[in-house]
């Protein structure tokens, strides 16, 4: 039922992650990471896609996250996590399929939905892709036990690798699976086709009213008291189905609301 595709499972995934602990997870469903996480956003994918090198940090069965975190520096290689919102995961679409192909990530995080390759290689190669909610940067940096270390970090805050040990690190809502599904996608799918029906019954229902307003026989003209010629839609031109009764037991019509739907 529809309220059951609601209620979505929830599931805690620990690092390393096999891709048996995937099994069982739904595109749809709720997760929440426990162990260690890196970020990584497109300096990190040009730089080993489009130009052979390696990462510094083995994310093989580990996890990474699209996002430019604000971090403050202690010094001596301490750091705290400030804020950590995720960033757009479309922009790293066109790298996704060879990332992971390469890297063998078993989690991505980001923002938003992500398109046909890293679907791809999510079903290719045992893989999640899965949305923080956007806004919970600070919630997420709450979620941070501790930054264990930070490579590329001449590529400046936002680029830099910053690897954390996590706990519950969350909510997670998995946009694509292990086996291809597509959160996103099959949504869209499935809101396009409610929206083509909507659109039908306004057509439909507004025909009446293209009718009436088109034909200026419909409005009563008159010239108020400063001189000027006005004019309103004729109350008996409109269809009875839109009248209705006030408060004032004055005869009212939902013309505005129409007008809104036929323009």
């Amino acid at each position: 039922s529809q309220r059951s595709d609601i209620l979505m499972a929830k599931h805690i995934l620990t690092t390393p992650i096999q891709e048996s602990d995937l099994e069982g997870i739904k595109a749809g469903d709720i997760i929440y990471l426990n162990g260690h996480i890196t970020t990584c956003r497109d300096v990190a994918h040009r730089r080993l896609v489009e130009y052979g090198r390696e990462l510094p940090v083995d994310v093989r069965n580990g996890a990474i996250l699209h996002a430019g975190p604000i971090v403050r520096d202690h010094g001596d290689d301490k750091f705290e996590m400030i804020s950590v919102g995720p960033t757009t995961s479309m922009r790293m679409e066109k790298f996704e399929y060879e990332f992971v192909k390469q890297t063998g990530v078993r989690l991505i995080v980001g923002k938003g939905g992500m398109g046909p390759e890293t679907t791809r290689a999510c079903k290719d190669f045992g893989a999640l892709h899965c949305v923080f909610p956007a806004g919970n940067a600070v919630l997420a940096a709450t979620e941070v036990e501790e930054i264990e270390s930070a490579n590329w970090r001449e590529l400046g805050m936002p680029e830099t690798l910053w690897t954390c040990r996590v706990k519950e690190f969350g909510p997670l809502i998995v946009s694509i699976d292990a086996e291809g599904n597509n959160y996103f996608e099959n949504k869209k799918v499935e809101y396009n086709a409610k929206k083509d029906e909507v659109l039908e019954e306004i057509d439909e229902e507004n025909e009446d009213w293209h009718n009436v307003i088109e034909d200026w026989k419909n409005f009563d003209f008159y010239t108020d008291n400063k001189g000027n010629i006005m004019y309103t839609l004729s109350m008996r031109k409109i269809p009875e189905k839109y009248m209705f009764i006030d408060d004032d037991a004055t005869v009212q019509y939902d013309l505005k609301m129409k007008l809104k739907h036929w323009h």
